[in-house]
């Protein structure tokens, strides 16, 4: 890899080979050295065997958004480097290709997926931040090495987030870096949600407003690691990023990297697009279990108004006919498993 990478990227996968390629396109051609590692959630479609085989050589793709098609232009030296570990696999030096595959061996979520990269890549000790970017990205071809002049330049931070701007709108901004989170009701509010990209709000507010950084796009520390320990995997889905915060306030302070840009297609896998009314019934379900989750491990005092809420929420769908959202709801505040109606 010439110069050893002290980044490293992780992505969890679950089918969704098309969208994790595109984003290894534009990865791989960043401006620093940066070690790539793919977690496949136990895919069950050939994910993982189709990631290989385009780092082997297979087809170049084309980034879908021909407004961000430069963003995959020019040379990508290939085959790519990589190392393709089955479930319980391990490097005993840890990641040190451009690229490595991970087969987890089942579907463990954000958590848990994330968990398994940041394991991998804590073995490398020249592997100083652990970027967590949502598999259905693509990112400018300076934005990892912004993020870590971030870090560089403020030493007191333990995370960062960056600019998410929509895939489909890319002069529109997803949020800037972070949300807000009301911690009365169990809901977090996307900071600069909608706004023009030629019309942002401005870094410090930014930073002021933040509770959490974005897990689609969330850079941290080996020594936020070291000190705070890894994502909290009694969440599925949704609050691991606003538990990541709570357990590190008061040793470590959240950054915004404006410069830093990265364009998010937004909820592909599980259908979470911003405006819960959009959310699909395993979102639905998934944001009121890690809500109560969350709320038991850090406001119990609260628990009531959360289950409150989603009650209310339930109602409130079923009054506007979304009945099969409703019923995920009730399941997930009451402990039941999810069913797909």
């Amino acid at each position: 890899m010439g110069q050893e990478a002290r980044l490293a990227v992780i992505l969890v996968n679950w089918r969704s080979a098309a969208d994790t390629i595109e984003c290894l396109e534009t990865l791989l051609r960043s401006s620093i050295p940066v070690q790539v590692i793919v977690c496949d959630n136990d895919s069950a479609d050939g994910s993982a065997e189709m990631i290989a085989a385009w780092a082997s050589g297979g087809t170049r793709v084309q980034l879908k958004n021909s407004r961000l098609a430069r963003l995959s232009d020019g040379a990508l030296e290939r085959p790519v480097a990589f190392d393709h570990l089955q479930p319980g696999q391990t490097l005993e030096d840890g990641p040190r290709k451009r690229l490595t595959i991970i087969e987890t061996g089942g579907n463990l979520g954000y958590a848990g997926g994330n968990n398994v990269g940041l394991r991998a890549a804590l073995q490398n000790p020249a592997v100083t931040h652990f970027w967590l970017l949502n598999n259905d990205t693509v990112v400018e071809r300076d934005t990892a090495a912004r993020i870590l002049a971030c870090f560089e330049t403020r030493p007191e931070l333990g995370m960062v987030g960056t600019d998410l701007r929509l895939y489909g709108d890319p002069e529109r901004l997803q949020m800037q870096g972070g949300l807000s989170f009301d911690k009365w009701t169990g809901r977090a509010r996307g900071i600069g949600a909608g706004r023009s990209i030629f019309d942002p709000l401005p870094a410090d507010r930014v930073e002021q407003e933040a509770d959490f950084i974005c897990g689609a796009s969330m850079t941290v520390s080996r020594r936020f690691l070291d000190e705070v320990g890894l994502l909290e995997e009694r969440y599925f889905l949704y609050y691991e990023e606003i538990d990541w915060a709570v357990r590190g306030r008061g040793r470590f302070r959240l950054g915004y990297c404006p410069d830093a840009v990265v364009y998010h297609k937004e909820g592909a896998s599980a259908g979470s697009s911003s405006g819960s009314e959009r959310r699909s019934e395993l979102s639905e379900y998934h944001h009121t279990r890690s809500r109560l989750i969350f709320g038991k491990l850090h406001y119990p005092a609260l628990l009531p108004l959360y289950f409150a809420y989603g009650m209310a929420l339930a109602l409130r769908r079923s009054l506007s006919g979304n009945r099969t959202k409703a019923i995920a709801i009730l399941r997930a505040s009451f402990g039941l498993p999810f069913i797909k109606r």
